[in-house]
């Protein structure tokens, strides 16, 4: 998805705008304005259980650095 380059749009308060598709976003903040503007993709080494709605979750950061503060999630 990333080298489509694919259009992101802020859409509402609670979403992004991926090309055509609506996706869920706990605080859209759009930095890059396509998918093939993202650098530096990282997907985390384990899934993570969201207690709350009772699924694993697949996380994925964006940066130049990887600590061990990403096993935290509160924290990112």
């Amino acid at each position: 998805m990333i080298e489509k380059d694919i259009p992101i749009q802020y859409y509402d308060e609670k979403h992004v705008k991926i090309g055509e598709y609506i996706h869920p976003c706990s605080g859209p903040r759009i930095h890059v304005e396509s998918t093939a503007k993202i650098e530096n993709f990282k997907l985390l080494p384990e899934f993570y259980y969201d207690s709350t709605k009772k699924v694993y979750m697949l996380v994925g950061l964006v940066g130049d650095s990887m600590d061990q503060s990403y096993k935290d999630l509160n924290k990112i």
